[in-house]
């Protein structure tokens, strides 16, 4: 109820609540159908029937074109850039799926597009900025970043990532107040708060990564990376600590390439 007719929701939305009724619905109109066709005349009947069928195959025809843009994320934002070019939500999606198969120069594109028709879309300038970011573009990317804060300055989101990206740069002080105003706005966002102990961890500041780690737990008592960061506090080990036995107890030549670039980096960052 709260978010039918109560709380106005922020994007449009696919009611799911309509899914049962149309299960009933379907079920009445197919029995309704089958006593028609009983109750026509044998000579009615054929063609009836061949009305049907028609009717039957183009809706299959309909649903397997329709199957194919639902085929992935990617298939069905592409779908509505055509369809629907100056949805600006529709281009920064597609833009958000091919960023997701390391095409950033498309994604570019799109976002550029998608900038013109929401210039005040706070989640725009976020993934601008991841992107910048993966593009190795640290200027631009902080950039947009700091102008999602200024058009969703209570959305957590404009923190977690924006505090994400300054960990990855070892500007942990910045990504530490960023990380925690999101904590403050979203207390219950497990992300933003793993992204904190990473950053606890990276400057081996134990006793607040075990505080924040004991907190998440009584969140999420059986999250995994939790757990780790938990471990890690306990010990005292840094990443390379880790890292350095992981390689000892089974040694490899990609975890030895993993050590290398933990020892010259001093820490791994979180990937997008």
């Amino acid at each position: 109820m709260p978010t039918s007719s109560i709380i106005p929701l922020a994007e449009v939305l696919n009611d799911h609540r309509m899914f049962f009724p149309f299960v009933g619905l379907i079920i009445s109109v197919s029995w309704a159908v089958a006593l028609l066709v009983r109750s026509y005349p044998p000579k009615y009947k054929a063609a009836l029937i061949t009305v049907l069928v028609i009717m039957v195959g183009s809706s299959a025809y309909a649903t397997r074109q329709r199957n194919q843009v639902w085929y992935s994320e990617e298939t069905l934002w592409h779908d509505v850039t055509i369809k629907s070019p100056n949805n600006g939500r529709g281009l920064m999606n597609y833009g958000l799926s091919k960023m997701a198969t390391g095409d950033y120069a498309t994604a570019n594109i799109y976002y550029t597009r998608a900038l013109k028709l929401l210039p005040s879309y706070f989640s725009l300038y976020v993934n601008l900025g991841i992107l910048k970011a993966a593009m190795d573009q640290p200027v631009l990317a902080e950039n947009y970043f700091k102008m999602g804060q200024a058009y969703g300055a209570n959305y957590p989101d404009a923190y977690i990532y924006y505090g994400r990206f300054l960990n990855q740069q070892h500007r942990y002080a910045e990504a530490i107040t960023n990380l925690q105003q999101a904590i403050s706005l979203s207390p219950g966002n497990i992300y933003a708060r793993i992204t904190l102990m990473d950053v606890y961890q990276n400057i081996e500041n134990w006793a607040a990564l075990n505080a924040m780690a004991l907190q998440t737990q009584r969140l999420v008592p059986d999250n995994i990376e939790t757990q780790k960061y938990l471990k890690a506090a306990e010990t005292g080990k840094s990443k390379i600590d880790i890292e350095a036995e992981q390689v000892k107890a089974s040694p490899t030549a990609e975890k030895y390439g993993v050590k290398l670039i933990l020892l010259q980096r001093g820490a791994l960052s979180t990937m997008y």
